[in-house]
């Protein structure tokens, strides 16, 4: 399974458009894309201003699929990343499992 980690710090102001293109996103994904496990995204408790994005693919191909989709270009590319102030991602690889479903 590949994982892709995204913190997105936002302005107050922004704060509610972002979160709105995002509940949009996690509709699209869900219908479009088989290849995705999980697609959440989670305010810091912290900073409230922040915002994380928490993705699980099936695949590296999925992955690359996602990112080549027309929801992805229109609420991410085009909508979501101009509104941040900073855009940090981390791309994770399994390195230990275990089987939680035993």
């Amino acid at each position: 399974m590949e994982i892709l980690l995204v913190r997105y710090t936002t302005r107050p102001e922004d704060l509610d458009g972002i979160l709105a293109d995002f509940r949009e996103m996690c509709d699209e994904v869900a219908a479009r894309e088989p290849g995705c496990v999980m697609y959440r995204v989670h305010r810091d408790q912290e900073n409230p201003n922040d915002l994380w994005l928490y993705e699980a693919y099936d695949s590296p191909a999925s992955l690359a699929a996602h990112m080549k989709t027309p929801h992805f270009e229109r609420l991410v590319a085009d909508r979501i990343r101009p509104k941040v102030i900073k855009r940090e991602r981390w791309m994770l690889s399994p390195a230990v499992e275990a089987d939680a479903s035993r």
